[in-house]
């Protein structure tokens, strides 16, 4: 099985923060307080209404979800990039934003990463 949706409390045991995971892929639990990081991030200051959240909870799991199983199949495939490759990459990212007026904070501000995770 690729990945579930945990549908209960006791459908999946509580992770070591003691977080209990909605979605779990293999043996990679992403938990409430995984979705509520970004959707932090993503919106620091505004509070979505109920609506909103559910909206951006589901976008954001999936995108969650979507990420575990990427970094699952490239390590099944042992995908490997050399650091001076992912610094190329993040370089012309930069570029292309600045070519759009936006810099690279800002971009990740709005999208909820951080350069590690781009």
């Amino acid at each position: 099985m690729a990945w579930r949706v945990a549908a209960a409390a006791d459908d999946a045991p509580a992770s070591a923060d003691g977080s209990v995971p909605v979605a779990i892929i293999d043996d990679v639990m992403i938990n409430r307080s995984s979705i509520d990081a970004v959707i932090h991030r993503l919106h620091p200051v505004s509070k979505p209404s109920p609506e909103q959240r559910m909206r951006i909870e589901a976008s954001v799991l999936e995108q969650l979800v979507d990420e575990a199983l990427l970094r699952r199949e490239l390590a099944r495939q042992l995908v490997e990039v050399a650091d001076v490759e992912v610094q190329a990459a993040v370089e012309k990212l930069g570029g292309q934003l600045a070519a759009r007026g936006t810099s690279m904070q800002a971009f990740l501000a709005e999208s909820g990463r951080d350069e590690r995770s781009i």
